[in-house]
């Protein structure tokens, strides 16, 4: 324990951030403030820890001082540090971790929403810095195609380069539980024990050698190879002291299961020895044929705590999520008072029996004008039951024309034209005769008098459908998930009420989902991004439930259909009344559809968009903005749909393009165009180079409404029964309305 802080060298951390609404930040900001306290401990001097992160007024060693973080992560800040801060050192360490990316071979690190720093970059630092004070540098890349970096990061010079990626060049990294499972916490973990790079490395990678393939390169010929071992040992990222502490180890692991009608399993570990107390148990599931994009870093799995058992001596958990066909993989983990994590251990659980289907029904007059947004929003609903892990054959797809390519793979994926008679095939027969366990049923398309358009000759009625799943379910008592989005679709949620049923199979329960109420108007604007289903399925996407989605695209809706007011209706109580409070979504809170597992898919993002604004004027100009706008491909174009005060729900809305401001670093648009009394709805898209639409982000602009002036009693409105949309344009406004009530009349409000 002799050697100084100055022997044990200089660090530089780089924690990036594609956003303030970047999902990975949590988990990124754990490992970079891990990684900074333990360099701490390993013997860095605070002086020599150069730290940058996009959140930088911070304590993070708990000392009371602002004194860890240099600055945020820019690529002026990076630039510093390397050709100033760290030169001259005699040794380096350097860790990035948060967002990578692999632009045809080119890798890079994602620094924030507009700058990133490319390997070759990265090179250049490192080759001027070795070349004039022959540094020895270790670097660690803990970011998707991290991989990519190791053939830029060739080192012709004399002094010694180590460069270890956490993943391949065309693989995700995975960052689960928040960070504590990730390349990077199994090495810092090696590191804070004291272990040279090598063990390092190799616990690192033995620990995630299920989820991705780490690479070393100490050669510094690009390359990992079997010849990529032999510098990295016995060299230390500090003082090569080995600390007093130790990780906890797991014993026993419960033995793999077969799952044939059933969905639950029972979990365990035993035997865990641990010098320090055991703080927490837990474990992960990994579902089937789980194949993240690679450019998406897989931010969470299903994670399990176990709670210990005294009598047994074990850490136990049920779990009830055991639904997609195949083998599980089960990875158990422990983890002291002290901070250490136990290596991993692991169990399968194969699921061989539980078949979980979808029937996805497009209907409508293909001639008419709201075709083309339906049709797109089908194949989005396609890609997404896909995306959830759903199996092609266990899709069934109707469409008027009986023929679309959703995939791209040059074949068919629909079963059959969009009839009355196909849709009673697909629940009496492929459903039923598949053994179905559990069963989506997904329509869109038009509405009609509060029926639903097959084609263009057939109208599906509410009874009609209600027979079809009310007869599907009596004879296979199973959870039947219902989701609608047409005009007039809340219309079918009474008719869906069945106690009778609930009573008598407790387990046939009923989420029923319709984007519009009775007789009301359902939105497929701008070629079907301003819907009910766009909203919706962004959540399922993202592995939200179904309960969180519908939460979540029931607001966005309704705050963009103007007068309209579309107001979506969920019932999962099987008794026909929606938006019960307190009562209805506590089912549909824990129901998935699909596996129930986060993608990880990196959508493009906004971070931030303009507050609401109160206007003076009529025409007064204001700049719309839109910041912190980012993805893993390039952003394409970034733009605002606005709901004019009164807007009926018929027509495209407006759409105001925004353009990359270099000065204020944001996507912004001047208008003059708010001239109408009242409040305009902004709803903020942004779109990258790959087609995908970021989730919508909303705001309003607010002018005097209608009804003005109305601040007192004698010169209120009068209210003829029609909506009435009225503004608090400033911050004592009152508005007043007057309406005539008929006499010995009761009435409720």
């Amino acid at each position: 324990g002799d050697e100084t802080a100055e022997s044990a060298g200089k660090a530089v951390i780089i924690a990036g951030r594609t956003s303030s609404q970047d999902t990975l930040w949590p988990a990124t900001d754990y490992l970079a403030n891990t990684a900074y306290n333990t360099l701490l401990y390993r013997g860095f001097s605070k002086e020599n820890l150069h730290y940058l992160s996009p959140d930088p007024d911070r304590d993070i060693d708990n000392n009371g001082l602002l004194d860890d973080i240099d600055g945020a992560s820019t690529n002026a800040a990076a630039a510093y540090v390397f050709t100033n801060e760290v030169s001259g050192c005699e040794r380096l360490f350097v860790y990035l971790v948060d967002h990578g990316g692999n632009s045809s071979g080119n890798g890079y690190f994602r620094l924030n929403g507009s700058e990133t720093v490319t390997a070759d970059q990265l090179d250049t630092w490192l080759d001027a810095l070795q070349d004039a004070s022959q540094t020895h540098v270790t670097v660690l890349l803990d970011f998707c195609y991290a991989g990519s970096f190791l053939p830029e990061l060739t080192y012709y010079g004399t002094a010694e380069r180590i460069v270890v990626a956490a993943c391949g060049d065309n693989q995700p990294s995975y960052f689960v539980a928040g960070g504590l499972v990730s390349f990077s916490s199994a090495f810092l973990s090696g590191v804070m024990l004291g272990y040279d790079i090598m063990q390092s490395f190799t616990m690192a990678q033995s620990a995630m050698s299920s989820y991705q393939a780490a690479l070393l390169d100490d050669d510094k010929d690009g390359e990992y190879t079997t010849n990529d071992y032999l510098r990295a040992t016995g060299a230390y990222i500090g003082p090569s002291y080995i600390s007093g502490g130790d990780a906890p180890q797991i014993g026993e692991v419960c033995g793999d299961q077969i799952l044939t009608d059933q969905t639950s399993a029972m979990l365990w570990i035993g035997s865990v020895e641990s010098l320090h107390p055991v703080s927490n148990a837990w474990c992960l599931i990994i579902p089937p044929d789980h194949d993240p994009d690679p450019e998406n870093p897989v931010t969470d799995l299903p994670r399990l705590d176990l709670t210990y058992d005294s009598s047994s001596g074990r850490y136990t958990v049920t779990y009830d999520g055991f639904t997609a066909p195949g083998t599980f993989n089960v990875t158990f983990y422990v983890q002291d008072v002290e901070g250490n994590i136990s290596p991993p251990r692991y169990s399968y659980v194969s699921q061989i029996g539980y078949d979980d289907r979808v029937i996805l029904v497009a209907g409508g007059d293909t001639n008419s004008a709201v075709w083309p947004a339906i049709e797109n929003l089908a194949q989005l609903a396609y890609n997404t039951m896909r995306l959830r892990l759903f199996p092609a054959d266990h899709i069934h797809v109707l469409t008027p024309s009986g023929c679309a390519d959703y995939n791209g793979d040059s074949t068919n994926d629909v079963a059959a034209a969009t009839t009355l008679a196909s849709l009673q095939h697909a629940f009496n027969d492929w459903a039923t005769s598949n053994s179905t366990d559990r069963l989506t049923v997904y329509m869109i398309g038009e509405g009609s008098g509060n029926n639903f358009r097959l084609n263009d000759s057939e109208l599906l009625t509410t009874n009609q459908f209600e027979g079809l799943v009310s007869g599907f379910q009596w004879q296979n008592p199973i959870p039947v998930n219902i989701i609608l989005d047409f005009s007039g679709s809340g219309a079918f949620i009474p008719c869906l009420a069945d106690q009778y049923l609930a009573d008598e199979y407790p387990s046939a329960t009923r989420v029923s989902v319709a984007s519009a109420g009775s007789g009301r108007e359902a939105l497929f604007a701008n070629n079907g991004t301003v819907s009910f289903s766009q909203y919706l399925l962004a959540g399922i996407i993202n592995g939200e439930t179904l309960g969180d989605a519908y939460t979540a695209a029931r607001r966005a809706i309704r705050r963009v259909s103007g007068s309209t007011r579309q107001r979506a209706e969920l019932d999962d109580t099987l008794n026909g009344m929606s938006n019960e409070k307190n009562v209805d979504r506590l089912l549909a809170d824990e129901t998935h559809v699909g596996c129930s597992f986060v993608t990880g898919a990196d959508m493009p993002v906004i971070g931030n968009v303009m507050p609401a604004a109160v206007l003076a004027a009529p025409g007064e100009p204001i700049t719309l903005w839109a910041s912190e706008v980012a993805g893993m491909y390039p952003v394409s174009n970034v733009w605002c749909t606005v709901t004019p005060p009164g807007y009926s729900g018929t027509g495209d809305l407006p759409v105001i393009e925004l353009h990359w401001n270099s000065t204020t670093l944001r996507y912004e648009a001047d208008s003059e165009a708010f001239i109408l009394p009242g409040s305009y709805g902004l709803t903020f898209y942004a779109r990258d180079t790959a087609g995908e639409i970021s989730a919508p982000v909303q705001s309003e602009v607010i002018l005097a409404d209608a009804f003005e002036p109305d601040d007192t009693d004698s010169r209120a409105s009068l209210y003829h029964g029609l909506p009435q949309i009225h503004t608090f344009h400033t911050s004592n406004d009152v508005d007043w309305a007057r309406f005539y009530l008929v006499t010995n009349l009761v009435y409720y409000d």
